[in-house]
Parts: C-alpha cells; structure tokens; sequence
C-alpha cells in the first residue's frame, strides 16, 4: 500500500466515522421528538383546540346577542336574581340617556386641508363629566 492510499483511507474512515456519528445523534433527537409528539399527545391538543374554538363561537354567539326566547328569557331571570340579590331595582340604575335626533355629519373638508388643520390644532380638554359606567 502506498502512503497516499493510506493517507486516503484515513481521511475517508474520519469522514464516514462523522456521518455515522451526525445521524446517530440526528435519530436520537426524531426519538425525542416523536416521544414529545405521541399520537396521544396530538390527539389530546387537536381535542384541547377543538373545544377552544367551540368555547369562542359560543361567547361570541352570545355578545352578538343570537338568543332564541327560552335563552333571552334564562338570562333575564339571571339578571332579575343577580340585581335582587344586590338589591337593586331597574329604577335605581342610573343609565345615560340616548340622543333623540340623530347625528349629523360635518362639513368634509379636503384631505390636504384637513392634515393642515390637525398639526395645529391643541388637543382638547377633558370632558367636565364622566359617564358614569
């Protein structure tokens, strides 16, 4: 055997001994990650995901106020025991009132004037009241 085969030799057996070495270490990492990711731990967050969702399509059915009678009626029965237990009676509240025109719209001005106007413009004071909520 002549020196540069055997120089070759060495250099290819290093080079195969790192191959070996980086998919031992690439195998045992998909081991851990496939114990991590067990298909009962999926199964698991796909049903954690599921009723999630279902849990916000109820809320936000709910605030968009989509009841039928019997739902509207539990829930006034709700409110009627709640206030009565804190002893407060629908007179007692004190609400805002609702406006009895409706709004009207102000002169639009152009885009150019109206960007002007708002650089000189000095924020406005706080209201002299609160809305009481």
């Amino acid at each position: 055997m002549h020196m540069e085969e055997l120089i070759s030799g060495v250099e290819t057996a290093q080079r195969d001994k790192e191959v070996f070495l980086a998919m031992k270490k690439g195998s045992e990492s998909l081991k851990e990650i496939r114990q991590e990711l067990s298909l009962e731990n999926v199964e698991n967050l796909m049903n954690e995901s599921a009723d999630a969702v279902e849990s916000q399509n109820r809320i936000s059915e709910m605030l968009a106020g989509n009841f039928d009678a019997e739902e509207e009626e539990a829930m006034n029965r709700e409110l009627d025991s709640m206030m009565g237990e804190a002893g407060v009676t629908m007179e007692q509240l004190e609400l805002p009132s609702v406006p009895s025109k409706e709004p009207t719209l102000l002169e639009q001005k152009g885009v150019g004037e109206a960007e002007e106007e708002e650089e000189e413009e000095e924020p406005l004071p706080p209201p002299a009241e609160a809305v009481p909520g």
